[in-house]
């Protein structure tokens, strides 16, 4: 699948912005967290396809999935 993240979640992947990632059939979207090394608590957002999805999400080949970071402000 096609990974893209957002903001400081690049840190994670050597300054990339995109990458493509193989994981086994039946991995899920944690397990694709996990095997990027991102913490999770760092996640806010996951879409595939632009829609969010939640961490048990099932994810299939040649999806596109994006990672937003949390953000902070005031």
């Amino acid at each position: 699948m096609h990974l893209r993240v957002y903001g400081h979640l690049m840190w994670y992947l050597d300054e990339d912005e995109a990458r493509w990632v193989e994981l086994p059939q039946g991995a899920t979207v944690q397990d694709l967290i996990s095997a990027v090394q991102v913490p999770p608590a760092e996640v806010s957002v996951v879409t595939i396809g632009g829609r969010q999805q939640t961490p048990d999400t099932r994810l299939r080949d040649g999806d596109e999935v994006e990672l937003v970071p949390v953000l902070s402000g005031g």
